[in-house]
């Protein structure tokens, strides 16, 4: 990536985490606060989640059938809960994807391609949503692998902790781009007016 490039994209990376609201009165200090918060929400739901969950596993480690099967179900929950967020948050960052009014008045006068602005925008949203999707899976997925062990684990924790977190990541990115896709057709589908 050229210093032209890696500028564009941090230009927008910074333009995609300021809160007008925010900028205004609290400056920088406020975004920070709100992620956060956010941050700290996801993960204080990955150690509540497990928390729920481990009675269960209490009372069913005796029972390998039952473990096995509660076991894969709570996984793919688990999954399904981090897909959820990171489509919202997708959702969000979607419209971030297309440029702007100010976009075009600050970058036509420049001698800069609709793909170099395009990609810039792409990495931008990318690096959000590679965030989102890396702390999401991790708080959620970790703490429910160390609360779902026991003696019928067919792994050793670690490894299982390894193995659920990425495959969170996978079908997180499934489910980023499967929404951004979706809002992308509508933009162009939607007549110009809307």
């Amino acid at each position: 990536m050229n210093p032209q490039q890696r500028a564009l994209t941090r230009h927008f990376v910074q333009h995609f985490v300021d809160v007008g609201f925010m900028s205004s009165s609290e400056g920088s200090d406020g975004v920070r606060r709100v992620m956060l918060g956010a941050m700290s929400a996801v993960i204080a739901v990955g150690l509540f989640l497990p928390r729920l969950l481990g009675r269960k596993y209490v009372g069913i480690r005796g029972i390998p059938d039952l473990y096995e099967a509660t076991v894969v179900g709570d996984t793919l929950m688990t999954i399904a809960f981090a897909m959820l967020i990171v489509a919202f948050a997708a959702a969000l960052a979607g419209d971030s994807m297309f440029p702007d009014e100010t976009d075009f008045r600050v970058l036509t006068p420049l001698p800069v391609t609709r793909g170099f602005v395009f990609a810039a925008k792409l990495r931008a949203v990318a690096l959000y949503l590679g965030l989102v999707m890396v702390i999401v899976s991790a708080a959620i997925q970790v703490p429910f692998t160390a609360v779902s062990g026991g003696p019928y684990a067919s792994r050793p924790w670690i490894v299982r902790a390894f193995v659920s977190t990425a495959t969170s990541m996978g079908a997180s990115l499934f489910a980023a781009t499967a929404t951004m896709a979706a809002q992308g057709v509508i933009v162009l589908c939607a007549p110009g007016r809307y």
